[in-house]
């Protein structure tokens, strides 16, 4: 049977994209810390794209409701977006 245990000097370096550390700032992640253990970098991954999700759509529901009373579309849309990140 192999052993599958590498010691971390043997380890591949792992430099994550902008995006990656941008999601992983999205769900409070320690770059530091998860660097080294794929299976939480994949984890906070999954809840940083969560937490985009949830304000994307905050933002697009909140968008159409002022644009139900508000005819301006310089108005409605920075406001949607202000209470999308509210």
């Amino acid at each position: 049977m192999t052993d599958r245990n590498i010691s971390l000097s043997q380890r591949e370096n792992y430099t994550p994209s902008q995006f990656t550390e941008f999601l992983w700032w999205l769900s409070t992640a320690e770059k530091e810390l998860i660097t080294d253990c794929v299976v939480d970098r994949n984890r906070y991954r999954i809840i940083g794209f969560s937490v985009l999700a949830t304000w994307i759509f905050a933002s697009l529901t909140w968008t159409y409701f002022f644009s139900t009373f508000v005819d301006s579309a310089f108005l409605y849309l920075p406001l949607g977006l202000f209470m999308g990140f509210v």
